[in-house]
C-alpha cells in the first residue's frame, strides 16, 4: 500500500469540488446513535456447491474461515422511528438477495415493530467466491447448487438477525468521521481493452484504470473509544480460486479478521464487539490479477494477453489469481486482505473530517426489463428483458442456446450488439431464471450518501454514477459542495453487471453479462438521480414502492439430498483418533500439526456461533481454547470414506504462528452423528497432548503485531488444499455430488430405456423360447421374434415393462455412478492420487453389485414378468396377469412373498458386476486414449463419447450371456416347494443343456448386444452431455475467462 491522503480541514475544503472526490468538513462533531454487531452465517461446509465461480465441481469439503454478517445501525439521537435511522449489513456472501432480505425483515418486524423496513435496511454482499451457495432467489444462480439449499438460507437469516440484535442492543451515542487513502498493488482492471473504449478525455481525468481509493466511515463512542468502521474498496473476492473447496470469507473476510484481532487480540473471531466492515464497491472489472497457467509453455506465469485475455491463443489457461498464487492461494488471500487492513489502519489512526447532518433512506422497486426514460439528448430509450451473451473468444456452441427460449428479433435488437446465448428474461420454467425487478436504494448520513447497488458496476460505470448523483445532490440543494458519494454492492438482489455503453459495445464478459441491455447504466443513473430529492432534510414523502418481486424460495427446486446416516467401523467410535499428533518430539512455529478423527457429517449441525475444532493450551492445569475453526491458521476438512456404510473422517490442521508461546497443546474435534433410526447425537474427539518449543526456526511471513491470536503463517499445502490443476491435495478430482448423478444419470437412463426397450423385450422373449426343440416349431431369430410380437400384440407390446424400467432407472443410474466414484476413491493410491486399471475394474464390479442389490433385481423381476405375458415356453398366448409395473410388484409380493423380488439376485449381481467392471474400465481407458490422440480437445465431442460407450458396452454381454439367460428363466418361473436357489439354478442350467444344447445359453445374444452396447453408448453420451449443459449454464457463461 502506497500513497496516503487523509482529508483534513484544509485539504477537504480545497478538494471538495474535485470530480470524484468531495469530502466534507465539520468543525463540531454531531452525535448519532451507533450500534454494531456480528453474527455467524456459515452454511453447510460439506456436500454443498459453493457460490461465485458457478463450477459444478466446486463442492465444499470443509472450512477455512467462517462467514459473518456485520450490522451497523446509525440513527438520530432519541430516534424511535424508521425515518431517521439506517441499518447497513455487510455479509460475507457473494451478494445480497431478495428472499434473504425479506426473511430478515420479517424477523426484525417481530422483534422491533416499525423500526426496520424496505427503505432503511440494506443487505450488502462482500462478493466472496468461497462461500456456501444455494441461497439466491432466481433459478440461474441455483443451477450449480442443484437448486435451493434451505440450510444455507436459514443460516444466513439467523446469523444476520443475531448481528442486528447485537447492534440494536449496543446502541450508544457517538460520532462519525470520514476519509480515504490510496491502496495500491491490490486490484487491476481485468478488461482494460473494454475500459479503453471509453472516451480518452474521460480516462485522462483519472490516474488509474481502477479506483485505488479506500473510503472509511469511522464509528467512535462519545467517550472516545473506537467502535468499528465501514470501509469501501473494489477488489474481486477471488483470492481463493475455483479449485478451493474450503468455505471461507476470502480477502474481505481476511481483512476484517486481521483488524478485529488487532483491535481485540484476546477475543475469538465472531465474539468481538469492535466490528470491521470491508465493503465491496464498483467491483465489476476488478481482479487480483490475470495470469497464464500453462505448465511447460513459455508464457506460463505471465500476464494474460491484453485484448483477448488468452494464453497462447487459448482462453482456458487465463485465470484470475492473486499475487501469491504460485505459493498458495491462501497467501494471495492474506496479501490482498493485509493491504486493505493496512489502509483501514492508516485511516483509523488519523483524525478525519466529521460527519454531520440528518439520517435519511429511500427504496423503490423498479422493473428493469422495460424501464423507459429520456437520455440527456432527449431520446427515449428502454431497457430490455434479461439476457446473457455468447462470449467472444470462447468456444461456445450454437446448440447451447436451446436451453432457454429463443430470442425474438425485438429482443435481439434491444440487446444489440450482444449475441444472445441465454434468453433468461423469457425463460420462467420452472421459475424466473434472473430478476426483472431490482432495488433502487440510497442512504444518507450527513454529507455521506451510499448508493446501495444491486449488481457489479465496472470502474468507469461506477465513476459516472457517483458523479451524476453527487452533481444532483449539490444542484438540488440536498447537500452542499462537501457531498461525498460511495457505492456499496452487490446488494439486496443480484442483477449481474453494469458497464458503460462504450464497454458494452466491446462485449467482453462484463458487457455480455449486463443483462438489461446497452442502456442499463443510463437507466440506473436516471433512477438514482431522480430520487435524490427524497434525501432532503425536510422530506416527508417517499418514492413509489414499485412492483414487489416474488419470493421464490417456497416453490424452489431442491435436489440436494439430506444426510442419511453416519456410522463408524467396527472397533472405532465417533471421535476416535485415526492419525494422532506427534508426541515424541516438539513442534516449532511454522510447522503444521495434523490430527485425523473418525468423523460424522458436519451438515448434522452447522455449529453456528460455535466451532467444529479447537486448539487448546494447558494453562495452570486448565485446558483453554486458543484457536477455533475461524482462525485462518486452522483448517477443518471432511472426507466420506464409505458412502454405503456411512463412514467418514475429519482432518484438522493447525499451522503454528510465530508468536505462539511454548507449552502443551491439544486439538479437539466437536462433531454430531446421525443414526439410521433416532435423533442426532454429539461427541468429542481429542488428540494426544503435544508440545511446542520456543525455538523459532521458521521466519514469520508477515509482520506480527505481537498478538498471539493475530500472527499468521502461510499454511503449507495439505490434504485439504488444492493446486492449480483442479485436483485436491491427494491428486483426486473433486467428486461429483449425488444429485448431479440424479440429473445426468437419470436423463441418460431414460433416454436409453426409450430407445432400447424394444430390443430388451425381444431378447427376453428369445431367452424364454424353446422354439426348435418343440415338435412342429422352427427356430426364430431376432427379426422374426420382433415381427411376431408386433403382429400378435401390436407395436406397443415392444415397450412392455417400460414402466418398471423407468421407475428404477433414476436410482439405478445414480447408484451406479455414485458408487463407482465412491469405490474408485477408496481404491485410489493416496500418494499418486490415481487409480490403476485393476482398481477401476474392481470399482466397476462393486458398482454393478451395488446397483443389482439396490435396484436392478426387483426391477427386472417385475419387468420380465410383464414382458413374458402372452408367452409360454411352448409359444401359445397366455392370459395377462399384470396390468402395469406397480400392479405386478404388488401381485408378486402378495402371492409369492417379498423375497420373490430378489429371485436370481446372485446371478443378477454377477452379471451386473462383470458388465460394469468391463464397461467402466474400457470406457475410461478408451477415453484416456482419445485425449492422448487429441491433446488440444478440452472436452470430447458427443459422438466420441457415444462410440467409446458402444465399444465398452459390447464387452459385458459376451462375457456373461449364460448367466443372463439362466437368470431370466429363473425370474420368470415360479419357485417349486423345497427348492433352494442353487438347486433351481442347477436344474434350469441342466435342463437347458439337455433339451436345447450349448447354444441355448447364448439365446438372445444378438438383441442383448444390440440392446446393451447402444444403450451404453446412449448412457455415456447423454450423461456427459447433460453434465456439460449444466456446466455451460453456470460455468462457461457466468464466469469470465479469468474464472471470476
Amino acid at each position: 500500500m502506497k500513497g496516503f491522503s487523509s482529508y483534513l480541514f484544509l485539504t477537504a475544503i480545497l478538494l471538495s469540488g474535485g470530480g470524484d472526490n468531495g469530502f466534507g468538513v465539520q468543525s463540531v462533531s454531531q452525535q448519532y446513535l451507533l450500534g454494531l454487531g456480528i453474527g455467524d452465517v456459515t452454511g453447510p461446509i460439506v456436500e454443498t456447491n459453493m457460490m461465485g465461480y458457478a463450477a459444478l465441481s466446486q463442492t465444499d469439503t470443509g472450512l477455512h474461515m467462517r462467514q459473518f454478517s456485520r450490522a451497523y445501525i446509525i440513527a438520530a439521537p432519541g430516534s424511535n422511528t424508521a425515518k431517521d435511522r439506517i441499518l447497513f449489513v455487510n455479509s460475507d456472501l457473494q451478494s445480497g438477495d431478495t428472499a434473504i432480505r425479506r426473511g430478515v425483515l420479517e424477523r426484525l418486524e417481530q422483534l422491533y415493530p416499525g423500526l426496520y423496513n424496505e427503505a432503511n435496511f440494506a443487505l450488502v454482499g462482500t462478493h466472496s467466491h468461497a462461500g456456501v451457495g444455494g441461497f439466491l432467489n432466481n433459478l440461474l444462480p441455483q443451477i450449480t447448487s442443484l437448486g435451493f439449499v434451505k440450510q444455507t438460507y436459514d443460516a444466513i437469516i439467523n446469523g444476520t438477525v443475531l448481528a442486528v440484535q447485537r447492534a440494536h442492543n449496543s446502541l450508544i451515542l457517538g460520532t462519525l468521521s470520514l476519509g480515504n487513502t490510496t491502496v495500491l498493488d491490490t486490484n487491476i482492471n481485468r478488461s482494460p481493452f473494454a475500459y479503453e473504449a471509453n472516451p480518452a478525455e474521460e480516462r485522462a481525468r483519472y490516474k488509474y484504470d481502477q479506483d485505488k481509493e479506500l473510503h472509511l466511515l469511522k464509528f467512535k463512542a462519545a467517550n472516545g473509544t473506537d467502535q468499528g468502521f465501514l470501509s469501501f474498496f473494489a477488489v474481486h473476492g477471488t483470492s481463493l480460486y475455483e479449485n478451493n473447496t474450503l468455505v471461507s470469507s476470502d480477502n474481505k473476510g481476511m481483512a476484517a479478521y486481521l483488524y478485529e484481532s488487532y483491535a481485540q487480540p484476546s477475543t475469538a473471531p465472531g465474539k468481538n464487539t469492535f466490528i470491521a466492515g470491508f465493503v465491496q464497491a464498483n467491483v465489476g472489472d476488478t481482479s487480483l490479477g490475470a495470469y497464464c497457467e500453462s505448465p511447460g509453455q513459455p508464457w506460463d506465469g505471465q500476464p494474460c494477453e491484453y485484448q483477448k485475455s488468452t494464453c497462447g491463443n487459448v482462453t482456458q489457461d487465463c485465470h484470475g489469481r492473486g499475487p501469491g498464487f504460485r505459493t498458495s492461494d491462501f497467501e494471495s488471500n492474506l496479501i490482498i486482505g493485509t493491504n486493505q487492513f493496512n489502509g483501514a489502519k492508516t485511516l483509523m489512526s488519523s483524525t478525519l473530517p466529521s460527519v454531520s447532518g440528518v439520517v435519511r433512506s429511500l427504496h423503490s422497486y423498479v422493473n428493469m426489463s422495460s424501464y423507459s426514460f429520456a437520455l440527456t439528448n432527449g431520446t427515449t430509450v428502454t431497457t430490455c428483458p434479461p439476457a446473457m451473451a455468447f462470449l467472444k473468444d470462447t468456444h461456445l456452441r450454437v446448440g447451447q442456446r436451446a436451453i432457454t427460449a429463443p430470442p425474438s428479433e425485438e429482443q435481439k435488437a434491444c440487446h444489440y450488439p450482444k449475441p444472445i446465448l441465454l434468453n433468461t428474461g423469457y425463460t420462467n420454467t420452472p421459475y424466473p431464471w434472473q430478476p426483472s425487478i431490482v432495488d433502487i436504494q440510497m442512504f444518507r448520513i450527513g454529507q455521506l450518501v451510499m448508493l446501495i447497488f444491486p449488481g457489479e458496476l465496472t470502474t468507469m460505470a461506477g465513476r459516472r454514477l457517483r458523479e451524476a448523483v453527487r452533481a444532483k445532490l449539490i444542484s438540488s440543494g440536498v447537500i452542499g459542495s462537501n457531498a461525498y458519494v460511495v457505492v456499496a454492492g452487490p446488494a439486496n438482489t443480484y442483477a449481474h453487471y453494469v458497464t458503460t455503453r462504450e464497454e458494452y459495445s466491446i462485449q467482453r464478459y462484463e458487457g455480455a453479462s449486463t443483462i438489461y441491455g446497452p442502456f442499463t447504466l443510463e437507466a440506473y443513473t436516471d433512477l438514482f438521480t431522480k430520487y435524490v430529492p427524497y434525501l432532503a432534510d425536510d422530506v416527508s414523502d417517499a418514492p413509489p414502492a414499485g412492483p414487489t418481486p416474488v419470493d421464490l424460495t417456497k416453490n424452489s427446486i431442491s435436489l440436494q439430498s439430506g444426510v442419511v446416516f453416519d456410522a463408524a467401523p467396527i472397533g472405532k467410535s465417533f471421535g476416535s483418533t485415526l492419525t494422532d499428533v506427534v508426541t515424541g518430539t516438539t513442534y516449532k512455529p511454522g510447522q503444521t500439526v495434523t490430527a485425523v478423527f473418525q468423523g460424522a457429517n458436519p451438515r448434522n449441525d452447522l455449529r453456528l456461533e460455535g466451532t467444529y475444532m479447537t486448539v487448546d493450551q494447558l494453562v495452570s492445569g486448565v485446558w483453554t481454547t486458543v484457536r477455533t475453526d475461524s482462525h485462518p491458521s486452522t483448517k477443518f476438512g471432511w472426507l466420506r470414506t464409505n458412502t454405503a456404510l456411512g463412514y467418514s473422517t475429519v482432518t484438522t490442521n493447525w499451522t503454528i504462528e510465530s508468536t505462539t508461546p511454548a507449552g502443551s497443546y491439544r486439538i479437539t474435534y466437536n462433531g454430531n452423528n446421525k443414526p439410521l433410526i433416532g435423533s442426532i447425537g454429539s461427541f468429542t474427539g481429542t488428540s494426544s497432548t503435544f508440545t511446542i518449543s520456543d525455538r523459532r526456526d521458521a521466519e514469520p511471513t508477515v509482520t506480527s503485531w505481537g498478538s498471539f491470536y493475530l500472527a499468521w503463517e502461510i499454511p503449507k499445502p495439505s490434504i485439504m488444499s488444492k493446486n492449480g490443476n483442479g485436483k485436491n491435495g491427494n491428486g483426486e478430482k473433486p467428486r461429483v455430488p449425488f444429485a448431479i448423478h440424479i440429473i445426468a444419470g437419470g436423463t441418460a437412463g431414460m433416454a436409453e430405456a426409450l430407445c432400447c426397450q424394444p430390443l430388451d423385450t425381444i431378447k427376453v422373449r428369445m431367452q424364454l423360447s424353446r422354439s426348435g426343440r418343440v415338435p412342429g416349431t422352427k427356430p426364430r431369430g431376432f427379426l422374426a421374434t420382433g415381427m411376431q410380437i408386433v403382429r400378435r400384440e401390436t407395436p406397443l407390446a415392444l415397450y412392455k415393462g417400460l414402466g418398471a424400467v423407468l421407475s428404477g432407472i433414476i436410482p439405478k443410474m445414480a447408484i451406479r455412478f455414485t458408487s463407482f466414484e465412491a469405490y474408485k476413491g477408496a481404491l485410489t493410491d493416496k500418494q499418486t492420487g490415481k487409480a490403476s486399471t485393476g482398481m477401476v475394474f474392481i470399482a466397476g464390479l462393486g458398482a454393478g453389485i451395488t446397483e443389482a442389490v439396490a435396484v436392478v433385481t426387483p426391477m427386472e423381476v417385475v419387468k420380465i414378468r410383464l414382458q413374458a405375458q402372452q408367452h409360454s415356453l411352448a409359444d401359445p398366448l397366455e392370459v395377462p396377469r399384470y396390468r402395469n409395473a406397480a400392479h405386478a410388484a404388488y401381485t408378486i409380493v402378495r402371492e409369492e412373498g417379498f423375497s420373490t423380488l430378489y429371485r436370481g439376485v446372485s446371478l443378477t449381481a454377477l452379471r451386473q458386476a462383470t458388465n460394469q467392471g468391463a464397461n467402466f474400465t474400457a470406457y475410461q481407458e478408451l477415453k484416456k486414449a482419445a485425449h492422448r490422440w487429441q491433446p488440444n480437445l478440452v472436452d470430447l465431442p458427443s459422438w466420441q463419447h457415444m462410440a467409446i460407450g458402444l465399444i465398452s458396452g459390447a464387452m459385458g454381454p459376451f462375457s456373461n450371456a449364460p448367466i443372463d439367460t439362466i437368470k431370466t428363466r429363473l425370474q420368470k418361473a415360479p419357485a417349486q416347494p423345497g427348492q433352494s436357489a442353487l438347486s433351481r439354478i442347477t436344474a434350469i442350467a441342466g435342463d437347458m443343456w439337455k433339451q436345447e444344447g450349448v447354444r441355448s445359453f447364448y439365446k438372445g445374444i444378438t438383441p442383448r448386444v444390440l440392446r446393451v452396447a447402444p444403450g451404453q453408448a446412449i448412457v455415456f453420451a447423454v450423461y456427459e452431455r447433460v453434465r456439460k449443459i449444466i456446466e455451460t449454464v453456470r460455468g462457461t457463461n457466468l464466469t469470465d475467462t479469468y474464472s471470476e
